[in-house]
C-alpha cells in the first residue's frame, strides 16, 4: 500500500509542482503591484487559467482568445515529472500507469475548479485531461527507463535497421531544434531595440513588466518551434502573412515584444 501511494503521490506532485512554477511568481508579482486591487484569490484564479493554458485549455484576455500554447509549461512539467516518476514510483508499468492517471485526474480537476463557471468546462476538463495523458505518459515512461527497474524486451525483437534508423531521426531532429534556438538567439539581439521599443509603447508599470516577461518567457519554447518552421521554408504566419525564409514579410508585428524576436528578413 506504501508503494502504490507514492506512485500516485509522484503524479499528484508532478501537476503541484508544474502550477507552483506559474503560481509563485503570480503571487510575487500580485504582492509587488502599486495598487491593491490584486487579491491573493484573483491572483491565483490568474495563474491557474495560464498554467492551463501549456495543456491546450484556452482563456480570452479582455475578449481576445488565447489559443496558442505556452511550451514552456508543457516542457517543464515533462521533466518534473519524469524525475519524480524516476525517484518516487515503483519500477512497474502498473506504477507508471497510477502516476499517469493520477497526473490527469489532478489536472483536470483544476480545470473544472477553474473554469467550473464557463459555458464549455465540461470541452475545457476534457481537452486538459486528454493533454495531461498524452504528456504524462512519455514522461513517466521514461523516468522508469531511467530508473533501470523496467525492462522494454520487445524492443529486441524490432529489427536494428529500424532501431539504427529512429535513433539517427532523433539526433536529426534534435540538431534541428538546436539550430533553430541558436537562430533565435541571434534574432534576438539582432531586434533587441525593436523589443526594447515595442515593450516600452506598452506603458506598463514595474510589476506588469515582471509579468510580462514571465508570460512571453514560457513562450519561448514555442517561438522556437515557429524557427523550425522558418528554417525549413515552410514559414510561420504572423499577422495573416507567411514569413519564411525565402521572402521577407511584409506584415506589422503586432504589440507584443517577444514577437519581434523572430527572424523578420529573407535569408
Amino acid at each position: 500500500p506504501t508503494r502504490r501511494s507514492s506512485d500516485l503521490l509522484a503524479g499528484i506532485q508532478g501537476a503541484l509542482f508544474s502550477f507552483a512554477l506559474v503560481l509563485i511568481p503570480m503571487w510575487v508579482i500580485a504582492s509587488s503591484a502599486s495598487d491593491s486591487q490584486t487579491s491573493w484569490g484573483k491572483a491565483t484564479g490568474i495563474a491557474a487559467r495560464v498554467w492551463l493554458t501549456g495543456f491546450a485549455v484556452p482563456w480570452a484576455v479582455d475578449g481576445v482568445p488565447v489559443t496558442l500554447v505556452p511550451l514552456g509549461i508543457a516542457s517543464l512539467t515533462f521533466l518534473m515529472l519524469m524525475q519524480l516518476a524516476r525517484r518516487f514510483a515503483s519500477p512497474t508499468w502498473t506504477a507508471g500507469f497510477a502516476a499517469v492517471a493520477a497526473f490527469a485526474a489532478t489536472v483536470g480537476v483544476s480545470a473544472s475548479l477553474a473554469w467550473g463557471g464557463a459555458d464549455d468546462s465540461q470541452a475545457r476538463f476534457v481537452r486538459a485531461t486528454v493533454v495531461a495523458l498524452i504528456l504524462g505518459m512519455p514522461a513517466v515512461a521514461w523516468g522508469l527507463l531511467r530508473q533501470r527497474g523496467a525492462a522494454l524486451a520487445w524492443l529486441k525483437r524490432v529489427p536494428g535497421a529500424i532501431r539504427a534508423g529512429v535513433r539517427l531521426a532523433v539526433a536529426m531532429g534534435s540538431a534541428t531544434v538546436a539550430l533553430a534556438a541558436i537562430t533565435l538567439v541571434v534574432s534576438t539581439v539582432a531586434a533587441r531595440h525593436l523589443v526594447a521599443n515595442s515593450a516600452t509603447s506598452l506603458g506598463v508599470d514595474a510589476a506588469g513588466g515582471v509579468a510580462l516577461a514571465f508570460l512571453e518567457t514560457l513562450y519561448a519554447p514555442t517561438l522556437v518551434v515557429w524557427v523550425v518552421s522558418w528554417l525549413s521554408g515552410a514559414g510561420y504566419v504572423l499577422g495573416g502573412v507567411i514569413s519564411s525564409s525565402a521572402e521577407a514579410p511584409t506584415a506589422t508585428i503586432p504589440a507584443v515584444p517577444l514577437l519581434a524576436t523572430l527572424p523578420h528578413a529573407a535569408g
